[in-house]
């Protein structure tokens, strides 16, 4: 794997517990219980009580030789089984105990101890989807992950909201071959790219079911993402329009302002069909120079800034054709 340029990650839940696991057995008294109350189970699992410091000491020994013992690269720390019956035995009645605050102050602990012990671990805040994209978690990791939902338009609408309060390059946004769950129209392989690579790029589509062409696409965005990635994850965003206009996109300007990136997305009809018959679709850009020159360096096009500002950034659409990444040099 290594020699291939790939690293090794884990996806780990620590917080679950199965009841037939040999943890339950030896320390059920760890687990969210109420007095004279059966537990629920679900998705198989009950929850651990990481309120409690000897829980904290537990998933932090267990993850501390998963790291130490092996290889280990990136780390997903998930969370799926949602908490039911919060309850501590012994510890007085449920009303009377904030088990959630406790919860969560247990959860930061462990990150801590982890980015101590473990700075070159990549770590991914992750639970049910985007349920911990929260400011104390983003503190502690790498990236979060703001949703299961991974269909195009559904995510572009996901990461429209996201990129409201947080910053892309905390944002990871995987291409899947998942189809619309809200929106279910079909979407190309580039839609997919630029929509990911908005933030943290990643794949989780079955690679060994995609054709050659398709491969080959890939390997392409792969590459364009690199070459502007530092303009994503450290530029200034601007968000331009919304998802349910028929263009929309997100803009990206370097610190320097010398180089603007400019991902943009044709949401409506699925024959690309303008607005207006024979007028290309535009995207007003902002916070550029007015007087300065700005390249692009695909097409060898100069606009001036006022007219990126006022007119327009354009866009030919067609049925094939829904979604384009624009790179924007100043002169």
């Amino acid at each position: 794997m290594r020699a291939l340029g790939l690293d090794f990650g884990l996806w780990v839940e620590p917080e679950a517990v199965s009841p037939g696991s040999r943890l339950h057995a030896e320390h059920p008294e760890w687990v969210y219980r109420v007095e004279d109350r059966p537990a629920r189970l679900v998705r198989n699992q009950l929850l651990l009580d990481l309120g409690r410091e000897d829980v904290q000491d537990f998933v932090t020994g267990t993850l501390d030789r998963l790291l130490t013992a092996h290889d280990i690269s990136y780390l997903k720390w998930d969370m799926n089984r949602p908490p039911t019956e919060r309850g501590r035995p012994g510890a007085g009645p449920a009303g009377e105990l904030d088990l959630d605050a406790a919860h969560v102050r247990g959860y930061l602990r462990v990150l801590d101890h982890l980015r101590t012990a473990h700075p070159h671990v990549t770590v991914e805040g992750c639970a049910g989807g985007g349920g911990r994209v929260d400011h104390a978690t983003i503190a502690r990791t790498d990236v979060v992950w703001p949703s299961d939902n991974t269909a195009p338009l559904d995510r572009l609408r996901i990461q429209y909201g996201f990129l409201h309060a947080h910053a892309p390059h905390v944002m990871s946004s995987w291409v899947t071959d998942a189809p619309g769950l809200f929106d279910p129209r079909p979407r190309s392989l580039a839609f997919r790219f630029v929509t990911a690579l908005c933030g943290v790029l990643g794949i989780g589509a079955d690679l060994r079911a995609w054709g050659p062409g398709q491969r080959a696409e890939a390997a392409r965005w792969i590459a364009r993402y690199k070459e502007v990635r530092e303009v994503i994850h450290h530029g200034e965003a601007h968000l331009l329009g919304t998802p349910d206009d028929p263009t929309c996109g997100v803009q990206y300007d370097a610190p320097d302002g010398r180089r603007t990136v400019v991902a943009a997305f044709s949401t409506g009809r699925l024959d690309g069909a303008p607005l207006v018959p024979g007028r290309p679709a535009r995207l007003r850009l902002r916070g550029l120079d007015p007087a300065a020159r700005y390249h692009d360096t695909a097409t060898g096009t100069t606009y001036g800034g006022a007219h990126l500002l006022h007119y327009g950034l354009p866009f030919a659409w067609s049925a094939g054709h829904d979604a384009e990444l624009t790179v924007l040099t100043r002169r």
